[in-house]
């Protein structure tokens, strides 16, 4: 009987650590005065990359298409005219854009709001025994007539679980743990 219940505390205990392993850490802002239900169509940007991948910007970019189309409720601008659309207006760095060329960007995508992003970490973090998927990613969504912030997420996934640390089991991919992360932040501005 009281082996049953060490058994069964133990087990308690590791489920716990597993979760608490590998989970997202985020911070949200949303405008609570903003009319959500006006956005209709959005530009998600290239996101700028801070890591040594040097594709991490666009598979993270590409992520958050596909999971912000899965939710169906905005329309979402091609990425191949968003790239055109850049081009013509001269912008190399979308993130030095002030609320004028916001606004002329915005008009010429027929958009409604904006979507920025930049990825900080995407990887492997090998420092320890076990490898665990790294990753940390900021957006925002700006209004597309007058640069304001209507919703800004900050969120990083990584870490080895219980499980892998103490059994050696894999844990998520980097790929599996991106787009994890990428719809736990979306949730944030839909729900």
């Amino acid at each position: 009987m009281r082996r049953r219940a060490v058994t069964r505390s133990l087990l308690l205990l590791l489920a716990a650590f597993s979760i608490l392993g590998c989970a997202a850490k985020r911070t949200v802002y949303l405008d609570r005065q903003a009319d959500f239900e006006s956005v209709r169509r959005v530009a998600v940007l290239p996101f700028q990359n801070m890591t040594k991948d040097s594709f991490a910007g666009e598979k993270v970019r590409r992520i958050f298409i596909i999971e912000l189309l899965a939710q169906e409720v905005v329309e979402v601008v091609d990425p191949g005219e968003v790239a055109l659309v850049l081009r013509e207006q001269r912008i190399d760095d979308v993130e030095s854009m002030g609320p004028e060329k916001i606004a002329t960007l915005a008009e010429a995508m027929n958009v409604d709001a904006l979507i920025f992003g930049s990825v900080q970490e995407l990887g492997l973090d090998r420092s320890r025994q076990v490898s665990s998927a790294q990753v940390s990613i900021t957006c925002r969504m700006l209004d597309a007539g007058t640069g304001a912030p209507l919703w800004s997420a900050a969120a990083s996934r990584g870490g080895a679980g219980a499980m892998s640390r103490l059994f050696g089991v894999s844990g998520d991919t980097v790929s599996e743990a991106a787009r994890k992360m990428v719809r736990q932040v979306i949730k944030t501005l839909v729900d």
